[in-house]
């Protein structure tokens, strides 16, 4: 079967090849990453069971989703879309930063497939992209526009973690500053031990330094770097 491919040179080719009962091999190795562990033989770098046409539309849905939100393509379509945009002025370079931001904010769209994973809320009007290494920190376009730092929170989860506080483990467990007022822990439910599925070492190394920066609550900051110490980089950067 011919790749399933967008038209970007920048994209690693994609295929869904038909195996014999129900596996399907997929060939690109961030969007592989990202589907469910299996245990399927296959020539790619993952083989998924597919049952059902609705197993298949969900696939094919998710797939979609991670190839136009993974790193580099937000990278290349911010570089593409400021080419020609003067930065002299700070009002210039304003304009610039929020055409990252819109770039950003829909890559997270389509990577948490447009739901706050800690409230179920999918009202776009009420979802905000949250950085984990906020913009102004960032050294490089390419962190800054990483859909892997940054996560797609309601407002006032995305408020909570802007102000530190609250900030996630690496299981993507809230943990609650001691701040964090009684009415908010409330509002923010986390008696319900709401908990964000999906977390990657990506977005724990990205919480690593979020939790460090001096901008946020030190109560954060007290073991992570000792954590850092015990992570293997090779399986927290991505390619």
């Amino acid at each position: 079967m011919a790749p399933l491919r967008l038209n970007n040179s920048s994209m690693r080719r994609l295929y869904f090849v038909p195996l014999p009962a129900t596996g399907y091999s997929i060939e690109h190795a961030g969007v592989a990453r990202e589907l469910p562990e299996s245990k399927l033989p296959g020539p790619g770098a993952k083989t998924i069971a597919i049952r059902t046409l609705y197993e298949l539309h969900r696939a094919l849905d998710r797939t979609y989703r991670l190839i136009v939100s993974l790193p580099t393509v937000p990278l290349v379509a911010f570089e593409h879309g400021t080419a020609d945009l003067p930065r002299t002025t700070e009002a210039e370079r304003l304009v610039v930063m929020r055409v990252g931001q819109e770039i950003f904010r829909k890559a997270l769209m389509d990577y948490w497939s447009g739901t706050c994973p800690l409230t179920g809320i999918t009202d776009p009007a009420l979802l905000r992209a949250s950085h984990i290494v906020p913009w102004a920190e960032c050294e490089t376009d390419s962190l800054r526009l990483d859909v892997y730092n940054g996560y797609l929170l309601s407002s006032l989860w995305d408020a909570a973690f802007d102000a530190g506080l609250i900030t996630f483990s690496g299981e993507g467990k809230p943990i609650a500053a001691p701040a964090l007022g009684a009415s908010a822990f409330r509002a923010l439910r986390l008696d319900e031990s709401p908990v964000v599925k999906g977390i990657t070492n990506v977005h724990e190394l990205m919480l690593l330094r979020h939790n460090t920066l001096p901008t946020k609550n030190c109560q954060f900051a007290c073991d992570a770097w000792e954590r850092l110490l015990h992570l293997n980089p090779v399986t927290i950067f991505h390619v």
